[in-house]
């Protein structure tokens, strides 16, 4: 079976390769491959589709048709894939709870270096992190 889609992760952050694999596991039978955004072949993808800055901004969620998610989108895309998971897909998508979701996924974000070399989680990808 051929992925339907990659979500990719900032892999010189260690909260994200320490989720990554993870939420791998279980989306795996859906057709969704995890990988560092730092892959060459994804660089070079996210580059042809004029956004090679994107692999340490955001997660990102690749279709095999071409479309890119960012951020809560990609989330809430996989949210949808994953039967129990409906609940929270349907909540992340209601006015106001949606803002909510959104608000801390951005939090998160800009802090998970911060968060990461707090909790002693380490990158799969050596080299610089991001200034966040």
């Amino acid at each position: 079976m051929s992925p339907r889609a990659w979500l990719l992760y900032d892999g010189t952050c260690g909260l994200c390769s320490h989720a990554a694999p993870r939420l791998g596991r279980i989306l795996a039978s859906r057709g969704i491959v995890t990988l560092p955004a730092q892959t060459p072949w994804v660089q070079q993808r996210l580059t042809e589709l004029g956004c090679p800055d994107a692999a340490t901004d955001d997660i990102l969620l690749l279709t095999a048709e071409g479309q890119l998610l960012r951020g809560p989108a990609a989330y809430r895309h996989c949210l949808r894939q994953v039967w129990w998971t409906w609940p929270a897909w349907a909540l992340a998508g209601v006015p106001g709870l949606r803002q909510l979701f959104d608000m801390s996924y951005r939090a998160i974000a800009r802090r998970r270096h911060r968060l990461s070399r707090a909790c002693g989680l380490r990158p799969t990808v050596t080299g610089r992190p991001s200034p966040r």
